[in-house]
């Protein structure tokens, strides 16, 4: 959804999943926040129906659509990195993932239950969220000075954080916004 919403190239091929074209943070940057509101927001219905008819009562079904980390690094590369990356970064980057799911977990909960007035904590926790970010940066740099490290497997990591931090600032800004919004509306009933 999030690829697609930000202009990236994405298809689908039988017994393989996404295959997605590549990134364009240029193209992405431009992209006005009502357009991409307007180009996911069928997308969001689909996931509104499924997550409020009955059969799917008390199921999270908010799993489908990807980890947040997972989707970053398929945006990034194409592919999973996995592979190229130590056990020390995927776990950084998996604690951040986790980090970063219960944070959207927490955005839908409200949405879902148009609990507008509970934003304000989400906004404290993306602080904590991006400073963790920075803490792997800081992580990544020690490790360069102590020992051997590839410079493709490094760019990919920083690439990865890099990412990871513009997301949550763009994510959060999106909310804020909103935030400013429904508390407009609400002054003027």
């Amino acid at each position: 959804m999030l690829p697609y919403g930000l202009n990236q190239q994405v298809e689908f091929k039988k017994n393989f999943g996404p295959v997605l074209g590549k990134l364009d943070i240029k193209n992405m940057s431009g992209l006005d926040e009502i357009d991409f509101i307007k180009k996911i927001f069928p997308v969001y219905k689909a996931i509104n129906k499924v997550s409020t008819n009955k059969l799917t009562k008390n199921k999270n079904t908010i799993g489908f659509v990807g980890a947040p980390w997972t989707l970053l690094v398929y945006m990034i590369n194409q592919q999973s990195p996995k592979k190229n990356l130590k056990k020390d970064q995927i776990s950084d980057l998996k604690e951040i993932d986790n980090q970063l799911s219960d944070l959207l977990a927490k955005v839908s909960t409200i949405f879902e239950h148009r609990s507008f007035d509970d934003l304000d904590p989400i906004l404290v926790e993306k602080q904590a969220l991006l400073q963790d970010v920075s803490a792997s940066i800081e992580k990544q740099v020690t490790r360069i000075r102590q020992e051997e490290s590839s410079p493709k497997n490094t760019t990919l990591y920083f690439s990865i954080l890099l990412e990871t931090q513009d997301l949550i600032t763009a994510l959060m800004s999106l909310l804020q916004t909103y935030e400013e919004f429904h508390i407009t509306t609400r002054e003027l009933n």
